[in-house]
């Protein structure tokens, strides 16, 4: 196997495998994390709320065991800009709530950069 399949693979888990985590620990503040959505008027929050979780864990086996990973990045990617917008709206704060917010838009930017690469490589 060569450097750049090894490295595919390594990345493909990593990337996957963190949403995979973070949808299992969000599953377990299911009620908190249905409040918020509540609040923040989505409709249906715990019924939206099961979706996403499923696309989190979902989406992130599909990337880090490589099965149909480009459709688990394109949900993944969804979701990662939903979160965004639902959860990190920086625009919404100011001060130093509003940098920790814009450096979260940041990273999950970065992390769409990572799945545009999974998906150019599928």
């Amino acid at each position: 196997m060569s450097l750049g399949a090894v490295l595919v693979i390594v990345g493909r888990l990593l990337l996957g495998g963190y949403f995979v985590q973070a949808g299992v620990r969000n599953a377990l503040k299911f009620e908190l994390h249905t409040g918020i959505l509540d609040k923040k008027g989505v409709p249906a929050p715990r019924l939206s709320l099961a979706v996403a979780l499923a696309v989190q864990v979902l989406g992130g086996l599909s990337v880090a065991l490589g099965i149909f990973p480009a459709i688990g990045a394109i949900g993944l990617i969804a979701f990662t800009i939903a979160a965004n917008y639902l959860y990190h709206n920086f625009t919404r704060f100011t001060g130093a709530e509003r940098q920790g917010h814009l450096s979260s838009v940041l990273t999950n930017a970065a992390i769409v950069g990572g799945f545009l690469l999974v998906i150019a490589i599928s």
